[in-house]
């Protein structure tokens, strides 16, 4: 249970991360 949360955060950190690029590029 505790991995999946921490994978989650992942992939959540990651997306946010690419999301903030995509709006530096504009």
């Amino acid at each position: 249970m505790l991995m999946l949360m921490l994978m989650l955060m992942l992939m959540l950190m990651v997306i946010s991360m690419q999301y903030t690029f995509l709006m530096l590029d504009e």
